[in-house]
This record gives structure tokens, sequence and C-alpha cells, in this order.
């Protein structure tokens, strides 16, 4: 009966420490930029995975104009249990372009801890007289901190030239899903 008891309260301690940190690891959610509302974005946590939901960023590019240009960047609060710290691995966004002859675009994905020097980026330049899906991906794994705690910025862009003719057009689209996967690590 003793062993019994033990093991339900040792099942029941495990339930509890996963659910702790799949539910309370993300203390703010917000975004700021010309292609997202402020503080927009819906936040789902299914155990490691986050899941942020907001506007697609969306540049399009009609005749006589120059550029458009647009951006939005989440920041995220997440707050490790003492003694921990994550890994984040690789955050993936898909888009579209169709851009007519002699526009140019441009898609960029950064991820980085706000003060950090160096990003986790991707980048993707378009040519015009081109219509397809892509995927943006950032390059490396993004480590927290077990001293400091720093929010995590992900920044995306889209942009498109008219080109020389300036009368290139396009659209340039990166959807508003992301999915965040984090592995939880002990402090040394």
């Amino acid at each position: 009966m003793k062993t019994k008891m033990l093991a339900v309260s040792i099942l029941g301690f495990l339930t509890y420490s996963a659910s702790a940190y799949s539910h309370s690891q993300v203390s703010s959610v917000m975004a700021n930029g010309s292609a997202c509302p402020m503080n927009d974005p819906k936040l789902s946590i299914k155990g490691n995975v986050i899941s942020i939901e907001t506007d697609d960023v969306l540049s399009n590019l009609r005749g006589g104009a120059r550029f458009d240009r647009k951006n939005c960047q989440i920041t995220l609060d997440i707050v490790p249990h003492s003694g921990w710290y994550y890994e984040l691995e690789q955050v993936k966004l898909e888009g579209l372009v169709e851009l007519s002859k002699g526009a140019k675009g441009q898609a960029r994905l950064a991820v980085y801890h706000q003060g950090a020097v160096n990003d986790q980026s991707a980048t993707i330049a378009f040519e015009g007289g081109t219509k397809e899906t892509f995927t943006l991906k950032n390059k490396g794994m993004i480590k927290s901190s077990c001293d400091d705690a720093r929010a995590l910025n992900i920044n995306t862009s889209t942009r498109i030239l008219s080109g020389k003719s300036k009368v290139g057009r396009g659209v340039l689209v990166l959807k508003g899903k992301l999915k965040l996967r984090l592995n939880w690590k002990r402090c040394d």
C-alpha cells in the first residue's frame, strides 16, 4: 500500500511539475510594428511548444510607388524557473511572393534576446517575374541565460522595391503563425 501511495505521489508531482513548466513559462507577449497592431498576438502553450498568431506581415507594391516595407516584432518574456534555462530550436515562417518583372523583394526573420549583439537571422531575396511559396528558417540555436533573464525578440519584415522602371508591382507575405519549441535544461 505504501509503495502504491509513493508511486501515486511521485506521478502526481511529475505531472504537476510538467504542468507548471508548460503553463508558467511566458509572463508576457507583445507585438509592435507597421504590420501588426500593438499587443494583438494570440498565445497558446502545449507542453514545450509555444504557438503565436498575429497578423500576416504583408508588403503590397502598386504601380507608381517606389517601395513598401512592413515589419512586426514580437517580444516574449519567458521566465525560466530557478535553476533552468531554455534552448530555442529553429523558428520557421511560411511565406508567399509574387513580383512583376523589374521589382525586387526581401523577407527577413531575426530571433535574438534583447541587448544581444548577434542574432540568428535568415533573409531571402527575390527578383521580379517570380511567384512562389517559401520558408524562412533562422540558423542556429538560441539559448537563454542562467544568470540574466532577457526577453526574446522575433522580428519579421518584408520589403518590395519597384526597381529602375518604377512600375514594378508585387505582393510579399510572411504568415503570422509561429511555433517555438523550447528544450529546458538545468543550469550547471
